[in-house]
C-alpha cells in the first residue's frame, strides 16, 4: 500500500509490472534479478527501502545499496526521497539526515533511527543489518569491479538476518 501510494501520487497514470509487484513482496535471504537495463530495478528498490524503512513495524532498519559508482549510488537516494515526498502526510517516520548518500530516519517511540544507505562497491566492511529488518543490494553486480569479493565480505555481515539481493544485467563472461 504504501509503495503503490507513493508511486501512484508520482505518475497518476503508472502501475507497477508483474516482477516489481513480486520483488516489493519479497523478504528471502537471498534474492537475484537477471533483468534488461532501463526497467525499473533501482527505483522499484528504492520505493521498496523507504517502505520498509518507514514502516510502523520496522525499528533499526538499515538498508545499504551497492552501486557500481557514486553517480548511481546518489540516484538510488533521490529515487527513495522522491517516493517519501509524495507520500501521504504523517506516513513516514521524521527525517534525521538527509544527504545525497543517505537518508536516516528517527522513530520516537522506539528511540531508534532507520537508515537507507547508498555507497559506492568499494569498501564494503562493516555494512549488515543490526536484526532481521533491511539488508544489502548490489544493484548490476556484473559491472562491480571484483563482485565476488564484494559477495564475500558481506555475506559474514548478514549474519543476524536481513536480505541480500543482486540485480544484474548479463555483461559477458566477466558478468
Amino acid at each position: 500500500v504504501i509503495a503503490t501510494s507513493a508511486l501512484t501520487n508520482m505518475f497518476p497514470e503508472s502501475h507497477l509490472d508483474f516482477w516489481q509487484e513480486w520483488y516489493l513482496c519479497q523478504n528471502h535471504s537471498f534474492v537475484h534479478l537477471l533483468k534488461s537495463r532501463r526497467v525499473g530495478f533501482s527505483f522499484v528498490s528504492s520505493i521498496k527501502a523507504v517502505t520498509e524503512a518507514i514502516y510502523p513495524g520496522i525499528n533499526r532498519y538499515q538498508m545499504v545499496f551497492l552501486s557500481y559508482n557514486l553517480a548511481d549510488a546518489m540516484n538510488k537516494i533521490r529515487d527513495a526521497r522522491e517516493a517519501l515526498m509524495n507520500l501521504p502526510e504523517g506516513w513516514a517516520k521524521p527525517l534525521r539526515t538527509d544527504s545525497k548518500t543517505a537518508l536516516e530516519f528517527w522513530d520516537e517511540g522506539k528511540k531508534s533511527v532507520s537508515q537507507i544507505l547508498s555507497l559506492p562497491a568499494t569498501s564494503v566492511r562493516g555494512f549488515g543489518t543490526a536484526n532481521a529488518h533491511g539488508g544489502v543490494m548490489m544493484d548490476e553486480g556484473a559491472t562491480i569491479p571484483d563482485a565476488d569479493r564484494v559477495y564475500t565480505a558481506v555475506l559474514p555481515s548478514m549474519s543476524r538476518g536481513g536480505t541480500f539481493s543482486i540485480g544484474g544485467t548479463p555483461e559477458d563472461q566477466s558478468g
